[in-house]
């Protein structure tokens, strides 16, 4: 546990301590950051009365700060879960490879890896919910190959609760660049970890936030071990057309009996203009617009099946269709409307949901 503390406490602390060295060094460059989303959401289920709900999404600001030397460092608060976000230091070793130390994304789901604020759509697949690692503490290692990026990570909890799960996780990616402008994707993914308290639970939630509703839960167990998991990804840009695909599974690992569950999505996406999404480093970059306005339109589906035995947890399909206007570099406009079938009548209807977004 003492290494877990000083990775945070490093990576936590060393963002402001750069912040504080860089003003009298021309070396360092400071570039603020924030984003603020704003939703409203309509539910229509089978089995209930219709919903509304209008509330923020994201409130957040932050800082990034790099070295000439190509030392690089973030920090960010996000104002909603009252909370650190990212809050990280990487310190390049080679010219292929760095480290990185502090609170980042885990290298596990592709979508969840993607920014917050670059989607195409609202929400990340119920999978991508279910199976991702989002953000923890730990040390990483990167390194640059002449085809992609090998990532590994070991991570020890959050900076919130340094005695959450302790684990691993490994992404290792390949790129194909043709030469008449394509861009082919694969890549790998594991992670695995042990439970310290011996309690666990796998849920996936719906493809919105503003409403309480799972896809699929296991509930709240015990006598867990840890979890293992798997993810395969593909994608594909060409012009302003951009395919990405994941499939991942999960085993919640007991001294019952295991909870299994598997899942993935398929999604296209078409821009209008000039203003294409664009690959680096293992993941696809939102358009980037310095004036005038761009139109992107979006399709999505996704599926998960969670188990327990030969008990049926939850199972569900969903189709979500989306259309985007950029408005110059900062403005988004996005809408959203997504068909849910599951295997309960909680679990069947449809859901329309929008999104202002300013973002720097």
């Amino acid at each position: 546990m003492r290494d877990s503390i000083s990775a945070v406490v490093c990576g936590s602390l060393l963002p402001l301590i750069c912040a504080s060295a860089f003003a009298d060094a021309s070396d360092w460059s400071f570039t603020p950051s924030g984003q603020l989303q704003h939703d409203a959401s309509w539910l229509h289920l089978d089995n209930r009365s219709a919903g509304h709900a209008d509330l923020p999404r994201r409130t957040r600001l932050g800082f990034g700060l790099d070295h000439a030397s190509g030392i690089r460092a973030k920090w960010e608060w996000d104002f909603i879960a009252g909370t650190i976000t990212d809050s990280f230091i990487e310190l390049p070793l080679t010219d292929y490879t760095r480290i990185r130390i502090g609170q980042y994304k885990q290298p596990f789901a592709w979508e969840e890896l993607i920014s917050d604020r670059e989607p195409a759509l609202l929400e990340t697949s119920m999978p991508t919910d279910a199976f991702a690692l989002a953000r923890r503490s730990g040390i990483a290692l990167e390194h640059h190959h002449s085809l992609g990026l090998l990532t590994f990570s070991r991570y020890f909890g959050h900076v919130e609760n340094l005695d959450a799960d302790q684990g691993w996780a490994l992404r290792s990616t390949w790129a194909h660049h043709s030469e008449d402008a394509q861009t082919w994707h694969v890549a790998v993914a594991a992670a695995s970890d042990r439970d310290i308290d011996g309690n666990g639970r796998l849920r996936a939630r719906q493809e919105l936030r503003a409403f309480s509703l799972l896809a699929a839960d296991s509930g709240i167990l015990s006598d867990v071990l840890g979890t293992d998991r798997v993810g395969l990804e593909q994608g594909w840009l060409s012009g302003p057309w951009a395919v990405q695909s994941e499939q991942m599974a999960m085993t919640l690992r007991r001294h019952g009996d295991d909870i299994h569950a598997i899942g993935g999505y398929l999604q296209l996406s078409w821009t209008s203009g000039d203003a294409l999404r664009s690959y680096k480093d293992g993941l696809i970059r939102s358009p980037k617009l310095t004036a005038g306005h761009a139109w992107e339109a979006a399709l999505r589906a996704s599926s998960i099946d969670v188990e327990r035995g030969d008990l049926n947890l939850g199972q569900q399909t969903n189709l979500t269709a989306g259309v985007n206007l950029y408005l110059g570099p900062h403005w988004r406009l996005m809408l959203n409307q997504t068909w849910i079938n599951g295997s309960s009548t909680e679990a069947r209807g449809h859901h329309t949901s929008m999104r202002i977004q300013i973002a720097f």
